[in-house]
């Protein structure tokens, strides 16, 4: 075999080598094209999710240290993650807030367990809403340790709760006011005419016993009174409580 031949055959061998070669590196690339779209459309999925989440979502590292707000948190704070970015919640929030998101973050990082827990939180307008906060850690490829965090906004129902506790606290305090009411209204039935035999028939009775026996009286048909009032304002609650309600359209 003369030299050009086997120039040639080396030659032959190096492209089918760089042939290969080519094709593992286009291989590659599609693979990461479709790595990336892959990325990209769990990307969008994530945060189409927390986007129309029924709440408020956000992300902190190990020191606390935000690194992801959602759509929901910015706008329901008048907030930005550029603004927010690599800051603790001593930075953001009043001391008191601070105090407790951060009791709160710690706890789960140093049970490794996720909390759920209450938050105050103050809006733009100065007002404070009560949130159900889930906290849970989470770790990245690497190994690093993330706090995730879930918050819905509980105030009306705070508000609901407390309005529904008042009107069985008042229900309750109507039955034993009722009762009472009976109660007393039975003895001072008694009282009164018992003293007011004692004066009409006790010829015998000494005069200073007679001015005792009427001030009972008098003390007693006040007290009585008293006691009526009380029997009404409850038999109104009552039937305020049982008529149904009426609701006009204009």
């Amino acid at each position: 075999m003369s030299n050009l031949e086997s120039i040639n055959q080396e030659l032959q061998a190096e492209i089918l080598s760089l042939k290969k070669r080519i094709r593992e590196l286009e291989q590659l690339e599609l693979d990461r094209l479709v790595d990336k779209n892959a990325f990209m459309a769990n990307k969008d999925l994530f945060e189409a999710f927390v986007v129309n989440c029924p709440g408020i979502a956000s992300i902190k590292d190990e020191q606390g240290r935000y690194i992801y707000l959602s759509k929901s948190y910015e706008g329901r704070f008048g907030v930005k993650l550029g603004d927010w970015c690599g800051k603790t919640d001593f930075d953001l929030w009043p001391l008191e807030t601070a105090r407790e998101v951060f009791h709160h973050d710690i706890l789960l990082l140093q049970n490794g367990h996720p909390v759920d827990a209450i938050e105050l939180k103050k809006e733009t307008d100065g007002t404070i809403t009560h949130w159900w906060n889930f906290k849970f850690p989470f770790h990245d490829a690497s190994g690093r340790i993330y706090v995730g965090d879930l918050g819905i906004d509980i105030t009306e129902k705070k508000r609901t709760d407390e309005q529904t506790r008042r009107t069985e606290m008042m229900e309750v305090m109507r039955m034993v006011s009722g009762g009472l009411a009976h109660t007393l209204n039975n003895v001072l039935g008694l009282m009164i005419g018992f003293s007011e035999v004692l004066l009409d028939h006790g010829e015998d009775t000494p005069h200073a016993l007679k001015k005792i026996l009427a001030m009972i009286m008098d003390s007693g048909q006040k007290v009585a009174t008293i006691v009526q009032d009380l029997l009404t304002m409850t038999r109104t609650s009552a039937a305020i409580r049982g008529s149904p309600s009426i609701s006009i359209r204009l």
